[in-house]
């Protein structure tokens, strides 16, 4: 399994209010640049919040959404760790030693 990345610096973190903020103005008509030069924000970050906050659509939490990335090395997603980890467990098995049933 892939190890959990701890973050070690508060580098490059805005508050999230920003993003609010900045995603009223942009809303009210104010071009995305300008909106986040009042801010004080990246532009393509708040591109990034404005298309996350969109497709989530009107009955959303605001706190559900997160300005992080996704990791590109998970292999399984928490939902469905379970089922996946058997079946990629038996796909190794069967590849492994042929014909493989598990009781």
């Amino acid at each position: 399994m892939p190890r959990i990345r701890l973050r070690k610096t508060e580098r490059a973190r805005s508050d999230i209010s920003k993003y609010k903020h900045a995603y009223e103005e942009v809303k009210r008509g104010t071009s995305l640049r300008r909106a986040a030069e009042m801010h004080n924000i990246n532009r393509m970050s708040l591109l990034r919040y404005i298309l996350k906050r969109d497709e989530m659509g009107a009955n959303h939490d605001e706190d559900s959404i997160s300005m992080e990335y996704v990791a590109h090395n998970k292999v399984f997603s928490k939902e469905n760790i379970s089922y996946d980890v058997r079946i990629y467990i038996l796909a190794l098995l069967q590849k492994r030693y042929g014909s493989w049933q598990l009781n």
